[in-house]
């Protein structure tokens, strides 16, 4: 068995984490398909930004996100939400509609990300 470190071990567990913002979170006006996209998207989004050692604001990443989630299939978004394509669908139209009207500026201060 290998000893891992605390701090590897935060790493590998944060590698899977998904960043889902509370104001995204307590939405009782979308699915949870919905939120788990937003979530999925807003972290790859974020991470990338990082790498690239960019600036992170919020109307960065909402071109990025609405990039990202328009780029993906339904099949991609059916297995990020373990849902029917009909559902995929349905969260993709719904993430567009979260990124527009969610202040992602927010977000980000609110996930810790800036």
């Amino acid at each position: 068995m290998q000893d891992y470190s605390i701090n590897e071990l935060i790493e590998k567990i944060s590698a899977d984490t998904i960043i889902i913002p509370k104001s995204v979170a307590f939405r009782k006006d979308v699915y949870e398909e919905s939120k788990t996209l937003f979530g999925v998207v807003f972290t790859e989004c974020v991470n990338d930004l990082r790498s690239y050692g960019s600036f992170i604001d919020g109307k960065t990443v909402g071109k990025m996100m609405k990039d990202y989630v328009m780029d993906m299939t339904i099949p991609d978004i059916q297995c990020e939400c373990l849902c029917s394509p009909t559902m995929a669908s349905a969260a993709r139209s719904e993430t567009v509609m979260l990124i527009n009207k969610t202040n992602l500026l927010e977000c980000l201060r609110e996930s810790q990300v800036i």
